[in-house]
């Protein structure tokens, strides 16, 4: 039995591998595809740059097998569940007045169109695919950016670790639990204006369904439209010395932004669909190693490379302390 277990770990975990570094290949190569335009038909990639057409179409082969294998275990899973005992656990969250949580795949796979007719695979998969490739490297690019301003701004890191120990004590053990992070201000003011700075996303595109009628041009239906978000957060109309890291800007209301100022997960029908759960993710790790550790303005600074997701030409340096509680 425990041979048998070990065999499935491998084989999710080389599966999971796989599609991981089939992602990064693919994202590189979008990447430049996407500040070349004549790349972005896909005749004329294909036709300039073979290698690079059908190491792409390999890597989205197999982060697809990846998806659509998950889809159909869970399918059959679902399938194989017993309803009796599925509607007793129903019946006694509902009495205990609990609501009963479904997994996102789960919510897909019975899920409907607006013309009654169930998701295709096609849809499920990229629905799948968004939220788990997307919230792979963007999280961890905020996660970075946030740690490394904060350790080349030891006054923020004090001031935010005060309200972390003020909060928790000096238990580093206790465990974290979302109305904890909720109630820390600070540390929400802190990941703000990391993103606002260091937009995991800097770029986003958009699709016009209808015309588009703008001051100095109108722009027909049909057309691709970039967001500069990395512009956007730092416009200078909308903030006062936007190139400073300036925690304390997010906890008053800005008279001069709107509802648009700050969208580094976008905005819209079409937004960020984990942007909360990264929020989470973000909140919980800086908490984390601030308890644990002191962050020290060590190495190079970072040299921003505006891709399809923020990275850093130098890497994101810095030093950690082990934390003394005194």
């Amino acid at each position: 039995m425990s041979e048998f277990l070990i065999n499935i770990f491998f084989n999710v975990l080389k599966g999971y591998l796989l599609c991981f570094f089939s992602l990064s290949s693919v994202t590189n190569i979008v990447a430049t595809r996407f500040i070349r335009p004549i790349l972005a038909y896909p005749r004329f990639f294909k036709l300039l740059r073979p290698q690079q057409y059908e190491k792409q179409m390999g890597g989205i082969e197999i982060m697809h097998t990846f998806t659509e294998r998950i889809i159909e275990e869970r399918r059959v899973a679902l399938q194989n569940k017993s309803n009796s005992k599925s509607a007793a656990i129903h019946s006694e969250l509902a009495e205990n007045g609990i609501k009963q949580r479904m997994a996102l795949l789960d919510v897909l796979l019975q899920s409907t169109t607006t013309d009654g007719q169930p998701l295709t695979d096609a849809q499920i998969r990229d629905e799948v695919n968004t939220f788990m490739f997307e919230g792979h490297d963007t999280t961890t690019s905020a996660i970075s950016f946030c740690l490394y301003l904060l350790s080349r701004h030891t006054d923020c890191q004090r001031t935010l670790f005060e309200e972390i120990r003020a909060h928790f004590g000096d238990d580093t053990k206790r465990p974290i639990k979302l109305c904890d992070l909720q109630n820390l201000n600070y540390l929400n003011c802190v990941i703000k204006e990391a993103l606002r700075l260091y937009p995991p996303i800097p770029v986003i595109g958009r699709w016009l369904k209808e015309e588009l009628i703008l001051p100095d041009v109108t722009l027909p239906p049909r057309t691709n439209v970039l967001i500069l978000l990395w512009q956007i957060l730092r416009d200078s109309d909308v903030y006062e010395d936007p190139e400073r890291f300036w925690p304390e800007r997010h906890a008053t209301a800005n008279e001069r932004a709107n509802p648009f100022s700050n969208i580094p997960f976008s905005a819209g029908p079409r937004n960020c669909i984990g942007q909360k759960f990264a929020i989470f993710e973000i909140r919980t790790v800086l908490v984390q190693v601030l308890r644990h550790f002191e962050l020290l303005p060590m190495g190079a600074p970072v040299e921003p490379s505006i891709k399809i997701v923020l990275r850093s030409k130098s890497g994101v340096n810095m030093g950690l302390k082990r934390r003394v509680y005194e």
